[in-house]
Parts: structure tokens; C-alpha cells; sequence
């Protein structure tokens, strides 16, 4: 599991995070979620740029996984299979989903509703 993740674009590379490892070890391949993305790790570099195949405790590790960005700072974990990273990605944009919707019902609430969103406010004329 790694809780910082802080992601950047590298040409050639796509998406990379700097992930720091806080229980286990990350291996190349690995499935993990990413907020509500999920993927494998494809490659990993250490500090010094030089590439490895699995990322131990306390130091950070760049690497190139995902296909788009999970927002700074999201949970990093890695999980058994990718059957089991696609459902809880999915569950959690769910929650994502009905929390922006929450807010965003919270936020018209002070406004007018009209009953037909589609209907003109002036009237033309005939002749």
C-alpha cells in the first residue's frame, strides 16, 4: 500500500507517479486501484533513474502504470487480480458519482426549477 501519490507526464512514458511504499513490496505487474483507476505497474525506477523490478519501504519509486490521473494524493494498493482492481475502481467512481451529485443538488437547491427546461421565454410573432 502506498498513500502518496503524486503524478506527472514524462514524454514517451505517459503518466508516472512517484508512489512511496508504506507496507509490503511492489512488483512490476502487479495490479493495483488508484482512486477509481486501476491498472498494472509496468515499469518502475528508482531514485537514481536506474529501472527495477520490485520497490521496497520508505523510498520513493517512479512509475509508469496508469491511463490517466488519479488525483494527488489518492491511495495506491496493490491488489490480487485485475478482476478484483476493475470492481473496486468502478465501485469507487460510483461514490465519486453520488457525491458529486450531492453537491451539485445542494447547490441548485436556492434556485427556480421550471417545469419545462425546453420552452421558450419570449413568443414570436406571426403574421
Amino acid at each position: 500500500m502506498a498513500p502518496s501519490w503524486k503524478p506527472s507526464w514524462i514524454a514517451g512514458r505517459g503518466p508516472v507517479a512517484t508512489v512511496l511504499v508504506q507496507e509490503g513490496t511492489l512488483h512490476v505487474s502487479e495490479p493495483f486501484v488508484c482512486g477509481g483507476h486501476y491498472g498494472r505497474v509496468r515499469a518502475m525506477v528508482d531514485d537514481k533513474g536506474q529501472k527495477v523490478e520490485t520497490a521496497g519501504r520508505r523510498h520513493p519509486w517512479r512509475l509508469s502504470a496508469c491511463r490517466a490521473y488519479p488525483t494527488r494524493g489518492s491511495s495506491f494498493v496493490a491488489v490480487a487480480d485485475e478482476a478484483t482492481a476493475r470492481q473496486v475502481a468502478e465501485h469507487r467512481r460510483g461514490k465519486q458519482r453520488e457525491t458529486d451529485l450531492v453537491k451539485t443538488a445542494k447547490s441548485l437547491a436556492g434556485r427556480p426549477v421550471h417545469a419545462d427546461p425546453g420552452r421558450r421565454t419570449s413568443k414570436s410573432c406571426a403574421s
